[in-house]
């Protein structure tokens, strides 16, 4: 995280009140590379949604971004998302040792929170399919 170049691959979202979804991991996803950064959603529906594969794409450039490290290791690493229409509020845990990570997106227009759950790789082992951004 500490060179701008990474992926939170998510196996899984949780929504507001409890409702969570499996989802695949090469489409649901967050990505930072140096100021830019991406927010993917994508479920497996008939519905092809505003990015092509069911879901939503948010490219936007990253600001406000901050990396804090505990007593324990445990990184944290907060941002804003400014895109097209969109912005969020982005937080980024990941416990020390393991690149198991959590990280909630708050969008700035309404109160639905999403949480991303999965694991960490630097963006050169990563594999996503990134549909059309807004």
């Amino acid at each position: 995280m500490t060179d701008r170049k990474f992926v939170l691959e998510a196996d899984r979202i949780d929504f507001k009140y409890g409702r969570f979804a499996y989802v695949n991991a090469s489409t649901n996803f967050i990505s930072m590379h140096d100021d830019k950064a991406t927010i993917q959603m994508a479920f497996n529906s008939p519905y092809a949604g505003p990015n092509g594969i069911g879901g939503i794409t948010l490219d936007g450039r990253a600001s406000n971004v901050k990396m804090e490290t505990d007593k324990r290791g445990n990184v944290t690493l907060s941002m804003m998302v400014q895109g097209i229409g969109i912005s969020a509020n982005v937080i980024i845990q990941m416990t020390k040792g393991d690149n198991k990570c959590r990280a909630t997106v708050t969008p700035n227009f309404n109160s639905n929170r999403i949480d991303f759950t999965g694991n960490l790789y630097q963006e050169d082992d990563s594999d996503v399919f990134k549909g059309r951004a807004l």
